[in-house]
């Protein structure tokens, strides 16, 4: 979006009864590419169908309704675009998933630590300065914990082994391959 000029910019007071006047036509517009959406629907086909396969065909049905070509395909695009961004901001703000991301480059394979403890200390390496980190194995164990579905859709496995051996919990940091 342009930024708006100093001349251009309103207030909320101006903004509000601009709003007042125009909200009837909005809500019937919507009103309306809402029951083309549902008379369109029926219509819609996507093979590979995301978790939120009713969501995917509303959006695409959406997508028809206002004239988009090829609204399966442009929805579920822009659908997987819009996934992919949040997980990666939700990659992006942590330090753990910054450092396994940074380990990852280094070492292609990835590696299976005997316990979280030996992680810690292997991805030590990668940490940037002034962030949260973990102060023992346990808080790795629980950083991975929720970390691990977003590296999931993003082809990286790190988790911590469910079974425990005779040195501790194992992790698990490697491509999905």
């Amino acid at each position: 979006l342009m930024p708006f000029s100093s001349k251009e910019r309103k207030t909320d007071k101006e903004l509000d009864a601009e709003f007042s006047e125009c909200k009837a036509e909005i809500f019937t517009g919507l009103l309306d590419l809402f029951a083309k959406a549902l008379e369109i629907l029926p219509k819609m086909q996507i093979e590979d169908k995301p978790r939120l396969g009713d969501f995917a065909l509303f959006g695409s049905a959406v997508y028809a309704a206002r004239g988009v070509a090829e609204p399966e395909k442009s929805f579920m695009a822009d659908y997987m675009a819009m996934r992919n961004d949040a997980i990666y901001r939700t990659l992006d703000n942590s330090a753990v998933a910054s450092a396994i991301i940074l380990y990852l480059e280094q070492h292609k394979d990835g590696a299976e630590f005997s316990t979280a403890k030996a992680a810690l200390d292997a991805l030590s390496v990668y940490k940037s300065d002034g962030e949260s980190w973990p102060r023992n194995g346990k808080g790795l164990s629980e950083a991975l914990k929720r970390l691990a579905p977003a590296f999931r859709q993003i082809g990286i496995r790190a988790e911590t082994a469910k079974i425990r051996t005779s040195q501790g919990f194992p992790v698990i940091i490697k491509p999905i391959t």
